[in-house]
């Protein structure tokens, strides 16, 4: 079997939950394969890669299809390992800049991903002044994704930092402590 078809045959056995996803990761560097060739095969897999209508073959909500929901099973347990969760970030970071896509998607992905993503470090790039996934999160994210996203800042122990980003007041009810004490600091223009 070659290498492409080991990476499928895989994503399959994850999909059906004969298989780990963490075991198919692992397998990644003997098959030759990128951790973004591999996202990108789940994604598709689910009906749910990027820039896609997200509408299966079948006509129905790719979101709501079985494959879908797993897809997204899959990605959020890729994001428990913060090392994976980083590779997940820039993958989402590259890739993702259809705003209607990311809207979608979001509030099914896990907060702390959202949030390594609206807290990850632009440095202007080759893209200049393109918006990136972070901006366009900030921008439109609805109250249930902003809570997502706190909460997510707060398990990671960014949440000063989304708070000094954002000024969502999402972020205050995780403030806990000095977070709390620099989140109010912030409120006085301390």
């Amino acid at each position: 079997m070659d290498d492409d078809n080991a990476v499928r045959s895989a994503i399959e056995g994850a999909f059906e939950g004969k298989l780990a996803i963490a075991d198919v990761v692992s397998q990644l560097p003997a098959w030759k394969t990128s951790f973004e060739r591999m996202v990108n095969d789940i994604l598709m897999y689910g009906w749910i890669w990027v820039g896609s209508t997200l509408i299966t073959h079948q006509g129905e909500p790719a979101l709501d299809s079985v494959k879908g929901k797993m897809a997204l099973q899959i990605l959020g347990d890729l994001a428990v390992e913060e090392e994976i969760r980083k590779e997940l970030v820039e993958f989402f970071w590259n890739n993702a800049h259809n705003i209607e896509w990311v809207k979608a998607l979001s509030p099914h992905l896990p907060g702390a991903l959202l949030s390594d993503l609206v807290l990850r470090k632009h440095d202007g790039g080759v893209y200049g002044k393109i918006q990136t996934v972070s901006d366009l999160l900030v921008q439109w994210a609805p109250e249930p994704v902003r809570d997502s996203i706190a909460r997510g800042a707060a398990d990671t122990g960014r949440l000063v930092e989304l708070y000094q980003k954002t000024d969502w007041g999402e972020c205050r009810p995780y403030g806990q402590g000095s977070a709390r004490d620099t989140m109010m600091a912030c409120d006085l223009g301390l």
